[in-house]
């Protein structure tokens, strides 16, 4: 007959099991979607300041004994991406215009009526938490030039008359 002790031994390996495969598998798929979101296909082909700046941005949204955390959960379902302090001035880049892209209507408004927007006081701050680097003024002003003009451009296509 088997123990109390020796069964419960069993049940807690094989959920400690269950959980580092899960953990692994949750790795695995956010890899993936690094790796689909930033447009390369191997770590390896990547130059050494890039490996070190996604390896920072993997270990911000998973660890080995929990898994996925909130940020990695929002990566792969909304592609919403992490900002760390060995981010690349393309990851910051990237991240900036989506930001702004997804203000663009709100930020117009803003600037039509003089107004402070707060989407890109935000949207500094929360780079130069993240990077823990200062973000040029004139850097994001070109940034935010770069999407709103398309924007705006494809609003006036649109306008009927």
């Amino acid at each position: 007959m088997k123990t109390f002790d020796r069964v419960l031994d069993k049940q807690k390996n094989i959920a400690v099991n269950e959980q580092a495969k899960a953990a692994t598998s949750d790795k695995a798929r956010l890899i993936a979607a690094i790796k689909h979101e930033y447009g390369f296909a191997d770590f390896n082909s990547l130059k050494e300041s890039e490996k070190e700046s996604y390896k920072a941005m993997i270990n911000e949204m998973w660890n080995s004994s929990t898994g996925l955390n909130e940020k990695g959960v929002a990566f792969i379902n909304e592609s919403a991406a992490v900002l760390t302090d060995k981010s690349t001035d393309e990851q910051i880049e990237k991240f900036c215009k989506k930001e702004i892209k997804a203000c663009a209507e709100h930020i117009v408004n803003c600037m039509v009526m003089g107004k402070e927007c707060k989407c890109l006081i935000n949207l500094k701050k929360n780079v130069e938490e993240g990077t823990k680097k200062k973000m040029s003024n004139k850097v994001l002003k070109q940034w935010i030039y770069d999407v709103i003009c398309p924007w705006i451009g494809a609003k006036i296509k649109s306008v009927k008359f």
